[in-house]
């Protein structure tokens, strides 16, 4: 997801939060079953974590993959190596 017009990185956060509760949330697939699901979102926050969409969409996807190995449904800030 996109957030052109973020105003500081909590709000980025927020959204993620809300949109990982919704997803947490049991629901019928169909009338038949109760499905729950769970996600992991890496976020990356221009011009901090990348100049441009590539390296903004490498940043998040390695946040990603970080908040997976944390233990899943879990929103995790991209962190530069200093």
């Amino acid at each position: 997801m996109l957030l052109p017009t973020i105003e500081e990185v909590q709000d980025a956060l927020r959204v993620a939060e809300k949109m990982r509760l919704s997803l947490s949330q049991p629901f019928e697939l169909a009338g038949h079953q109760s499905l729950n699901i769970s996600s992991s979102t890496g976020i990356a926050i221009y011009p901090e974590h990348g100049g441009d969409e590539i390296e903004l969409s490498k940043n998040a996807d390695d946040a990603m993959y970080i908040a997976k190995a944390r233990g899943r449904n879990v929103v995790q800030l991209f962190q530069p190596a200093h």
